[in-house]
């Protein structure tokens, strides 16, 4: 299911049983609570692709309010600006997901949101232009162990607020089993930046970033940002193919770099 741009009652809704549900382009003023987005999940356990795009919730959590036990849930002791009490929110088993993806969406929700789903089957995770600053939503699935540790497809879309610190650490634990990468380096110089980076870890650490990869799909890198993408791999870690946006290209002659 796809709600797009509608503007609904949400609490007259009941959601639940869904395999696909996507939130896209709801404005401020008309966003869901998180207690209706935490219920929909909840009555859906065989969700297998979940995307939010210039969606979300009306409340950005604090760290406090995640309780990691199963006692019964309790209001804690302060109220919203709505003068209501706020609930405990319990992380909810989605055992079935498998396509995770945040567009145009604060970082502080997609942080909320991954506090509070478990989802170690997730593959497909995408992240496109996300709001203010990434820092924390990288930490954070670079955990130890990583949140998503099965992931081989990854899309990454013109981030921005993040030290190259963050970047490889994100990387090197939460991307090491990743076949397909998608790469939007437009306008985004810590982007365009995994290239050296890749290149450094190769050379220098003898531990290639994406170990696994086999296609790579970019934009806003030139055929020379490819060829340190790729340089100091073994020939078998290579990628089998890799598609770039023709205008990225300077002449024939950067065919021979890759």
């Amino acid at each position: 299911m796809t709600i797009s741009g509608v503007h609904m009652p949400w609490t007259a809704w009941s959601l639940s049983g869904l395999k696909e549900l996507a939130f896209d382009f709801h404005s401020p003023d008309v966003l869901q609570s998180f207690a209706n987005l935490m219920d929909v999940l909840t009555s859906s356990p065989g969700l297998e692709k979940l995307s939010l795009m210039q969606a979300g919730t009306d409340l950005r959590l604090s760290p406090d309010w995640y309780s990691n036990d199963s006692e019964p849930v309790v209001p804690p002791d302060f109220i919203d600006a709505r003068g209501q009490p706020r609930p405990r929110y319990h992380p909810v088993d989605l055992p079935c997901l498998q396509e995770l993806g945040f567009s145009f969406t604060e970082s502080d929700l997609a942080c909320d949101l991954i506090h509070l789903i478990r989802s170690p089957g997730v593959t497909s995770l995408t992240l496109e232009y996300v709001k203010f600053d990434c820092g924390p939503l990288l930490e954070l699935l670079s955990g130890d162990p990583p949140r998503f540790p099965s992931v081989t497809h990854l899309r990454l879309v013109r981030l921005m607020s993040i030290g190259y610190g963050k970047v490889l650490e994100f990387l090197r634990t939460a991307a090491a089993k990743v076949t397909h990468l998608h790469v939007n380096a437009v306008n985004c110089p810590t982007l365009k930046e995994i290239a050296f980076l890749s290149r450094w870890m190769a050379l220098e650490r003898g531990e290639p970033l994406f170990p696994k990869l086999r296609e790579l799909t970019a934009e806003g890198l030139s055929p020379r940002n490819i060829r340190e993408m790729v340089q100091g791999r073994p020939t078998r870690g290579r990628p089998e193919k890799i598609r770039m946006r023709r205008r990225d290209w300077v002449d024939r002659e950067d065919e021979n770099m890759i």
